[in-house]
């Protein structure tokens, strides 16, 4: 999959070089042989991987082990990954790491049960997500009395959330914990990634809660 203007533009503003593997499919082994490996963030560790980034990705991270680079999964999440080639092939690229770095406690036990011989390996730090720090929110959305939800949505991996499940976790913080404002964040800003249902969600939570609600994309 090649990636959005928006999302290469986004990148590419940071400095960092953006290749696209359909377009140039030996610059990412060239780009490999140089430098350290970092594969990571968000869900990386899941079953709906494609075989060709599996097959590449195992290629570099042992390419970069035989010679000498750091190779590691960083600030990633992890869910059971099913039997069959994408397993092994991530028992491939997690045996050529150093360090895996998961983000957070439910990754890191589902990985060291699935992976057991590379459990020693798994230690806990934040999504690249939050590479350059939080979000840039005024003082007033920062209250104790505000929550974050960004729901995993991926349409094209029929990855969904129930919104109900949401807004009974809300009501719950709300009764008990006395929130009172909900910031709603698409994990990414195109429409296949959650921000029609980030809407959606924002007008069923408001319907149902005395609390603000906004969304920021």
């Amino acid at each position: 999959r090649r990636p959005a203007d928006a999302v290469r533009d986004e990148f590419e503003r940071e400095g960092f070089v953006v290749i696209a593997m359909r377009d140039e499919p030996l610059r990412p082994f060239r780009a490999c042989a140089k430098g350290s490996i970092w594969i990571g963030g968000g869900h990386a560790i899941r079953s709906e991987v494609s075989l060709g980034w599996l097959l590449f990705a195992t290629f570099a991270a042992w390419w970069g082990r035989l010679t000498g680079r750091t190779v590691r999964v960083v600030g990633a999440g992890a869910s059971s990954v099913k039997a069959g080639w994408r397993r092994w092939l991530f028992a491939g690229i997690l045996g050529a790491c150093d360090k895996v770095f998961v983000r957070d406690p439910i990754s890191a036990k589902t990985l060291s049960a699935e992976f057991p011989g590379q459990a020693p390996k798994v230690q806990l730090a934040a999504d690249l997500a939050f590479l350059k720090g939080c979000l840039d929110f005024s003082p007033d959305q920062m209250d104790e009395a505000c929550c974050l939800v960004s729901p995993g949505i991926d349409v094209r991996e029929g990855r969904a959330e129930d919104p109900a499940e949401i807004l009974g976790a809300l009501r719950t913080l709300h009764e008990r914990f006395g929130m009172r404002h909900v910031i709603v964040v698409p994990h990414d800003a195109r429409t296949e990634y959650g921000l029609d249902f980030c809407k959606a969600l924002e007008a069923t939570i408001k319907d149902a809660l005395p609390v603000s609600v906004e969304v920021v994309a």
